[in-house]
């Protein structure tokens, strides 16, 4: 299964991935094209949604996957400043087909222990064989620092694709292993890819 988190569409225009992460406030138009061009690939991002606050928007997670529906329901949990958190942590975003479950977390709603538990959990006790925590994210150089993960994200790969507009020094998009060890970390921002088994 080959993953890769990119900023933009133009970015997986050749490369054929199984799974594309976009990250926290990628415009709709990029995941449209991602999907043009990998139309069996499954992207996940998480858009903003303005509704009656253009100044703080809610942040709606995206996984597509063969079409244009979104597989999950999701609003960003947590308020950042940015953006306005919907407070709910009853959501479920979990998708899985064939051996595959993935779950879906917008940056910093990693960091609600509830929530976030409780989305692990059930991609661990899913029966896929390959289990992914996909984080879209923009987030300062300040989170998740180090070379591995805390031991929440144990039994899970992670793919952190993080936004480079925001902040002046951002945290790098990366992906780890099962065992919270990071295996591939972003340079600048070039998108990374690593196919795991």
């Amino acid at each position: 299964m080959k993953v890769m988190c990119v900023l933009t569409a133009s970015e997986v225009e050749t490369d054929n991935p199984d799974i594309i992460v976009f990250p926290e406030g990628v415009d709709v138009q990029e995941i449209d094209q991602a999907q043009l061009f990998n139309p069996n690939a499954i992207i996940i991002g998480a858009i903003a949604e303005h509704g009656c606050d253009p100044e703080c928007p809610q942040m709606r997670g995206m996984l597509r996957h063969e079409d244009s529906k979104n597989k999950v329901e999701y609003l960003k949990v947590e308020t950042d400043g940015r953006t306005k958190g919907s407070s709910d942590t009853k959501q479920s975003p979990i998708y899985e087909f064939d051996d595959v479950c993935i779950g879906l977390l917008i940056c910093m709603d990693i960091e609600n222990i509830a929530f976030s538990k409780m989305v692990i959990d059930k991609i661990i006790s899913s029966p896929a064989k390959l289990k992914l925590l996909c984080v879209p994210a923009d987030m300062g150089s300040e989170w998740l620092g180090g070379d591995n993960l805390p031991g929440k994200f144990k039994g899970v790969y992670v793919i952190l694709c993080n936004h480079s507009r925001t902040h002046e020094s951002r945290y790098k998009s990366f992906i780890a292993d099962i065992h919270g060890r990071k295996i591939r970390v972003q340079n600048d921002e070039e998108s990374i890819c690593e196919v795991l088994p």
